[in-house]
């Protein structure tokens, strides 16, 4: 997978699995499903996916980093995140 000028690999399907349980808004995984649909992946795809992004950029911020994001005006803005 590609981020801004980063490559992350995907987790390797040799990797021993676990099986979870986890509560979540039914909205939320209504748009986890929507956007699995979109890009024609799986639902676990999207879960490994936003973990993995999600780990990515807080290793970048705890560096020092920010994350910027470039709107279609031309326009660079600085994302808050948790």
């Amino acid at each position: 997978m590609i981020i801004g000028e980063c490559e992350i690999d995907t987790v390797d399907t040799q990797e021993k699995t676990v099986r979870i349980s986890a509560e979540i808004p039914e909205s939320l995984f209504n748009q986890m499903v929507e956007l699995a649909n979109l890009r024609k992946v799986s639902a676990n795809a999207v879960l490994e996916h936003a973990i993995q992004t999600e780990l990515y950029l807080a290793s970048k911020e705890s560096a020092g980093g920010s994350l910027l994001i470039q709107e279609g005006s031309g326009g660079i803005k600085k994302v808050k995140r948790f």
